[in-house]
């Protein structure tokens, strides 16, 4: 069955389907003829892409044999021909035998990014409220794309939500100035007050406390967990490691216990949290 996305063009559809289609969504239309041998491959390729891009574009086929007016209309005059259509408009094209690498090039010109896809999930789900399953989204994306400010903004807004206040602070630092826009001032005003609110004075007491009994496991840990809790896990990871690497049954595997919940409320594919878990890993093993 062929694919929705495909379409077989004739007088009565094509100006609906490449000139108004087009404005919807890129239409990539293959001028091509039964029994011509260099339009196989191009087809062969076109239908995979068109399967593999499905939400994004049209694959329109115009059999030249059959439809000579509109081949003529086009002014086609080898096959295969590949042309794309945007806005109603022809905006890109190949003429002759192409190979699929080749294709796969133009075609990749219309459709979004994997950086753009990623971001525009990732948005969805901060909207959503579910900012660690955006976190991972996003730092791929900015993997693939680091000099978007728009990728590292958001990313620092999930960060702020998932209280990886650390993180976030870099990446606001790493901010050029003409990428200053109100979204970076609304992510500096909600950080500061992430920040204000993750150095309560119960905090700052017990690390007062840690400081006068270093020794003390207990405080260690109530310590711990209270930085956790405002999303200070990289202090809170930290202090508890130094714990386990000395005694990894320490306070009788309370400590040990804090640790890994802690890793467990941490977003999937966090950087921080793998690096935590290979440590301990490492101690246990």
């Amino acid at each position: 069955m062929q694919a929705t996305n495909i379409i077989d063009i004739n007088v009565q559809n094509f100006q609906q389907v490449i000139l108004e289609g087009s404005r919807e969504k890129p239409v990539i239309v293959e001028f091509w003829a039964e029994g011509h041998e260099p339009c196989i491959q191009t087809a062969t390729s076109l239908q995979k892409l068109a399967s593999e891009f499905g939400e994004y574009i049209i694959l329109a086929r115009i059999d030249c044999a059959t439809e000579q007016q509109i081949a003529m209309q086009f002014g086609v005059q080898s096959l295969p021909t590949v042309a794309v259509f945007k806005d109603g408009q022809g905006v890109d094209g190949l003429v002759g035998p192409q190979t699929e690498d080749a294709l796969r090039e133009l075609v990749q010109k219309f459709v979004p990014k994997e950086h753009e896809l990623l971001l525009k999930h990732a948005q969805d789900l901060l909207t959503e409220g579910d900012f660690n399953g955006a976190l991972p989204l996003l730092s791929r994306a900015h993997e693939l794309a680091p000099e978007l400010a728009i990728i590292r903004l958001t990313l620092t807004d999930a960060c702020i939500q998932a209280g990886r206040l650390d993180l976030a602070e870099d990446l606001l630092k790493s901010i050029r100035l003409e990428d200053q826009d109100s979204y970076y001032q609304q992510l500096v005003s909600a950080l500061e007050l992430k920040q204000q609110a993750a150095d309560s004075p119960e905090i700052r007491t017990l690390q007062q406390q840690v400081l006068q009994h270093p020794d003390n496991l207990d405080l260690k840990q109530q310590l711990a967990v209270q930085l956790s809790d405002v999303g200070r896990a990289e202090e809170a990871m930290k202090l508890l490691f130094d714990v386990l690497k000395k005694d990894l049954n320490a306070l009788d595997g309370a400590v040990k216990k804090s640790f890994m919940d802690i890793l467990a409320t941490q977003p999937d594919g966090d950087a921080l949290a793998t690096s935590y878990r290979r440590k301990l890993y490492s101690l246990l093993y």
